[in-house]
């Protein structure tokens, strides 16, 4: 019986402890997909294009379902102006996701520096006509 008061005494402290605990935030792996990202957007917006490039590649291989990735690889590659491996990455974010109007202003840009002008009016259209993309 005492056992049973003890117990019933301490119970709602535990618990209260227990309930305050913090859990530390769980860490990304060092391969994980967001971290190659990161790295590649540090370069990128550092101006180092051709760095961002492995970071971003690597990204893709390791989540080659994402269109910003691939979208962040071919700005990459069109920075090191390798245009063709760029318009890929482009047409591969918009085969992702439809309405990614950014990756299509991206293509646009590509083919207009390639001097394909009439795909890059047609997709600029398609920008243009996309109510919710600040142009």
């Amino acid at each position: 019986m005492r056992m049973v008061q003890v117990f019933l005494r301490t119970a709602p402290m535990a618990l209260l402890l227990v309930a305050c605990a913090t859990t530390p935030e769980p860490q990304q792996p060092p391969e994980s997909a967001a971290n190659h990202y990161e790295l590649g957007r540090a370069y990128f917006d550092g101006g180092n294009y051709r760095l961002a490039i492995p970071e971003f590649s690597k990204a893709v291989e390791l989540r080659p379902t994402d269109p910003i990735y691939r979208s962040d690889l071919g700005m990459a590659f069109m920075f090191n102006r390798n245009l063709d491996e760029a318009i890929k990455q482009f047409e591969e974010a918009i085969k992702l996701d439809k309405r990614y109007t950014a990756a299509k202003n991206n293509l646009a840009s590509a083919y207009m520096l390639k001097g394909d002008l009439e795909k890059a009016r047609i997709l600029l259209t398609e920008v243009l006509n996309d109510p919710l993309y600040p142009t």
